[in-house]
């Protein structure tokens, strides 16, 4: 019991020291690039398409794909800088592994993150591929 709670209290400490360090918190806010695509156009979604406008339905699905992979890249370089900085740390300098782990725990997640975006980008590139089929159908 003493050892869990030593180590529920280390693992707090350890989040604490690397979101206090900046950096943690700022990569943890994710991004959706349907929300700043509608408020830079400033138009509403049409509830149903016409023929000729399948093309440009298209065009925003393979745009959105390309911001999500864009996206998703700089989330994957940052996962790779929180890798090697937790390589980079000797066991003299976080003796208990705390900062460590907290680093390697950080990564994970974005890791989780980037696959969900390339997963995102992937349906979207599908969708507008069916798009465009549909329409060479007509």
């Amino acid at each position: 019991m003493r050892v869990t709670l030593v180590a529920i209290i280390g693992l707090i400490v350890g989040l604490v020291v690397f979101f206090t360090q900046g950096g943690g918190a700022q990569r943890l806010i994710l991004w959706n690039p349907l929300e700043t695509a509608e408020a830079a156009s400033g138009q509403e979604k049409k509830s149903s398409p016409v023929p000729k406008d399948l093309e440009a339905n298209a065009q925003e699905l393979e745009a959105e794909a390309d911001a999500y992979d864009e996206k998703a890249d700089e989330i994957q370089a940052l996962v790779m800088k929180d890798k090697r900085e937790a390589a980079a740390i000797t066991p003299l300098m976080d003796t208990k592994g705390f900062r460590r782990s907290a680093l390697l725990m950080a990564a994970m997640s974005q890791s989780k993150v980037v696959a969900e975006m390339r997963q995102l980008a992937a349906h979207h590139r599908s969708e507008a591929k069916r798009l465009r089929a549909k329409i060479h159908a007509q």
